[in-house]
């Protein structure tokens, strides 16, 4: 295989067919040999088997007493004729020759075989290179039956061997002639076959230099269809069909839908050049034509891609060297092979200065490629071979270090190599903005530290002139009430008015201390919160109605409690008798006059402690819900009344139950009045001990 392998196209279909035609001679040789010959032979044998059983038969019936000489006479007589006849021999049983006639064997060195053995009948065959000898032998009783006749006859074919070697010069004589013609044939019908490879052959030399007009101009006739195939470079689809219907004979027809239309009849409609195309008539049906012209529609279909892709890769070009971002590519050593004119900008460098001289090492500080790389491999930044939003410094060509984000992607390829692709988006001005932003960040965190010890001097100031204010406004209310409480002897009206006009502008002032005390201590993290298990009633409610009885009576308030007498909770009960003075107190100054109060007191099915306060009046808007627990605020409808207030009572409210770790809220509607609902959470004593030890919360 591999000398034909070796020699040209015409000479191995040379070679082959006189080697198939040499095949057939020599199988019709083995053919005659193996076959027709022996089949002579055993018809021979067949006749020579008959004429044993016929001598048998006519020595049964010989008369009796007869001369062995004389039976050997007649023997002779009827074997004197028969074709091949050579010797007649009969003998006793002791092999003395009783009767011989004929021509003895002069060759005494043959060997024989047993062809036929029957009853009385034994056919032997000479065994040598000349005509073969058959010998018949034949063993029956004489006539009078006293004597064992032993009867030999040998026959020699001279037509077998001759007819032989006529058989095998005239097998050799046609096999010269077939050689002979078929050599001329296969010289000729392998110069058709070659003809056309040889034009292939011429094809792909073409095409394998790039010259693909050549290509198409060595075929005489073309499909119509590819003088009109001028796709896009962003074509979907080509309008021609990817290979011309008459050139393949492939059964899958759905890849020529007009075909099997044009067959059966459907409403799909073939191309519109088929009809007029002559390719048909010029190719018919040879297949060799047809794999030439299907190169030629090939190599326009490649001369087409090429162009599309030609265009395609200048569109890319183009994006590149658009691309506001540095755009550098690499191999596995580092080597750049890929540099946009982005990288150009920022870098510095030329492409001819870069691109495949220098190495992306050059563009980084000393070691920060292998942590860059490091970073590329792990979760850390999008996942295993993606690099995102990666910040860190580039070296240009004048030596600066430049901020720069940068975003790569590992591209494996064959084997063990890969290259890696990263986009460099420049942060030196984003990097000044946060100098600057910085900067004013530094500002304001000094502003802050400078405000926040203002805020400290204010708030112990205010803390000491409250502190100092609070004894003499204590004392001056407890001399005015002693008075009004006519102590020091009786009172004209109008003096009873001005004590009272006096005590009730210092107790006004004494709650402003009171207020600004407790917005000093929480602003400065000092409001401790004691807890222990305190009664509601005897400990909260009675105390808070006891001392706000006076101002109910004088606004006509009545006060309902509904708070069971076995209640208790743990709470701090110094602040929540804060809590429930500040929401009684307001129900008291806001309300209306001759108004209702109503106080309720349960457990919650969470298990949390639920205090509701209701008082009657014209209500809240949403608007005024949404402001009221914020510090300083008074609202519209407080700001109308003749009552003063410091704006920080349901503020203070609202820290003292949150350090509780509980929650307060208020609910109203238009005539509805104003509820405060309050919720404390049971068992507070490890987190209000924090808050005690002055932690917050």
């Amino acid at each position: 295989m591999e000398f034909l392998e070796r020699l040209k196209f015409k000479t191995t279909i040379s070679v082959v067919s006189l080697t198939m035609i040499f095949s057939v001679a020599l199988a019709a040789w083995m053919g005659i040999r193996m076959s027709i010959l022996p089949a002579m032979e055993e018809q021979v044998e067949d006749q020579l088997q008959a004429l044993g059983e016929n001598l048998q038969q006519w020595l049964e019936t010989a008369p009796r007493r007869a001369d062995p000489k004389a039976l050997g006479a007649r023997l002779h007589e009827q074997l004197i004729f028969y074709p091949g006849f050579r010797t007649l021999r009969l003998e006793d049983a002791e092999g003395t020759v009783l009767f011989f006639s004929g021509q003895p064997l002069e060759d005494h060195s043959l060997r024989w075989e047993v062809r036929r053995l029957g009853k009385g009948l034994e056919l032997t065959r000479s065994k040598g290179h000349g005509d073969p000898f058959y010998e018949l032998v034949l063993r029956s009783a004489s006539p009078d039956a006293k004597i064992l006749f032993v009867v030999r006859t040998a026959i020699q074919y001279p037509l077998i061997k001759p007819l032989r070697e006529r058989l095998l010069q005239t097998l050799l004589l046609i096999t010269a002639l077939i050689l002979t013609v078929g050599y001329f044939i296969s010289r000729w019908f392998t110069a058709r076959i070659t003809h056309p490879v040889q034009r292939l052959l011429e094809m792909t030399h073409l095409i394998a230099q790039g010259r693909m007009q050549d290509v198409l101009k060595s075929v005489e006739v073309s499909p119509l269809c590819r003088a009109a195939s001028a796709a896009g470079t962003w074509d979907r689809e080509v309008l021609t069909p990817g290979m011309c219907p008459y050139l393949t004979k492939s059964s899958s027809d759905h890849f020529f839908p007009w075909r099997k239309g044009a067959e059966e009849g459907s409403s799909q409609q073939p191309h519109p050049m088929c009809a007029q195309c002559r390719l048909p008539n010029e190719v018919g049906e040879n297949e060799l034509l047809q794999l030439l012209h299907s190169f030629h529609f090939m190599a326009s279909e490649i001369r087409s891609y090429q162009e599309r892709l030609k265009k395609r890769y200048e569109f890319e070009e183009r994006l590149l060297a658009a691309c506001p971002d540095g755009i550098v590519a690499n191999d596995a050593t580092g080597r750049v092979i890929l540099f946009n004119s982005g990288a150009e900008r920022l870098l510095g460098y030329k492409v001819s200065e870069a691109l495949y001289r220098l190495n992306v090492r050059d563009f980084y500080a000393k070691g920060e490629t292998a942590v860059i790389k490091k970073a590329l491999l792990s979760d850390d930044y999008g996942g295993p071979g993606v690099l995102v939003d990666y910040n860190t410094t580039v070296r240009t060509k004048d030596g600066r270090m430049l901020p720069i984000r940068l975003s790569a992607t590992l591209l494996p390829e064959q084997g063990d190599a890969y290259s890696i692709v990263g986009f460099f988006h420049d942060l030196s001005e984003l990097k000044a903005h946060m100098d600057a932003l910085m900067q004013t960040n530094e500002d304001l965190n000094a502003a802050n530290r400078q405000l926040e010890r203002l805020n400290r001097y204010y708030l112990e100031m205010l803390s000491f002139v409250t502190h100092e204010l609070k004894s003499p406004i204590a004392n001056g209310y407890m001399s005015a009430n002693a008075l009004r409480q006519e102590i020091f002897g009786p009172l004209s009206e109008d003096q009873k008015k001005m004590l009272e006009a006096i005590c009730a502008n210092l107790n006004q002032s004494m709650e402003m201390i009171r207020h600004y005390l407790d917005l000093s201590r929480i602003e400065k993290d000092e409001l401790p919160v004691r807890p222990r298990k305190t009664p509601l009633v005897q400990e909260i409610m009675t105390p808070v109605l006891s001392a706000l009885e006076p101002s109910m009576q004088e606004k006509g308030l009545r006060v309902e409690v509904n708070v069971p007498q076995g209640l208790a909770w743990i709470l701090d009960p110094e602040l929540f008798r804060g809590v429930m003075t500040n929401l009684l107190s307001n129900a008291v100054k806001y309300g209306e006059l001759q108004g209702r109060a109503l106080v309720d007191a349960a457990v919650t099915t969470t298990g949390w402690l639920r205090l509701k306060v209701w008082n009657s009046g014209p209500g809240l808007s949403e608007e005024e819900l949404g402001r009221l627990f914020r510090k300083f605020q008074r609202l519209p409808s407080a700001r109308r009344s003749a009552t003063r207030g410091t704006g920080l009572g349901l503020f203070i409210t609202k820290t003292v139950v949150e350090r509780h770790g509980g929650r307060i809220w208020a609910e109203s509607g238009p005539g509805k009045g104003v509820t405060f609902i309050v919720e404390v959470p049971p068992g507070l004593e490890d987190h209000a001990k924090s808050l005690s030890e002055g932690e917050g919360e």
